[in-house]
């Protein structure tokens, strides 16, 4: 589900139109960090989207968050049908074999999607390390990332 976002240029104040964007958009995320302002043309910084060199660990959790509370999600649903078909088929389950079963099912649907993830990261980054390697865009990134360290 994408969420239409209106964000205010930091220079004229004029209203950014047409940026979609997920409902996780503030978990970081690899590409270009700034967008020119079509009105003033300020470049505005977008703090959730890093390039390759600007990531730390936290940013690696921060991008697999989504699929970890998908996975706690799923989990609990599964539990939870498993759950029901036990007392529909008045079989008696210990408490210990439905925890079991819940971590089961959040180990494989984790394993899964954190696969998936990091094939998409890998990607990203290759990506990001292509755009590095312009010199111009190279040192922007740079004076970017010495500007965000300032602050």
């Amino acid at each position: 589900m994408a969420t239409y976002v209106k964000i205010n240029c930091g220079n004229c104040g004029k209203k950014i139109q047409g940026w979609h964007q997920d409902p996780w958009h503030r978990t970081t995320k690899i590409g270009v960090p700034f967008s020119k302002c079509p009105f003033c043309g300020c470049v505005n910084v977008n703090e959730h989207i890093k390039e390759y060199n600007m990531l730390n660990t936290f940013d690696y959790i921060n991008m697999c968050l989504p699929s970890i509370f998908g996975s706690f999600g799923c989990s609990i649903i599964l539990t939870t049908i498993m759950y029901g078909i036990f007392q529909i088929l008045n079989f008696r389950i210990s408490n210990g074999i439905i925890i079991f079963i819940f971590f089961l099912f959040f180990g494989v649907s984790l394993f899964f999607m954190l696969k998936k993830d990091i094939e998409i990261i890998k990607t990203e980054i290759e990506k990001s390390k292509e755009r590095l390697k312009d010199k111009n865009y190279n040192q922007i990134i740079l004076n970017l990332i010495n500007d965000l360290n300032d602050d």
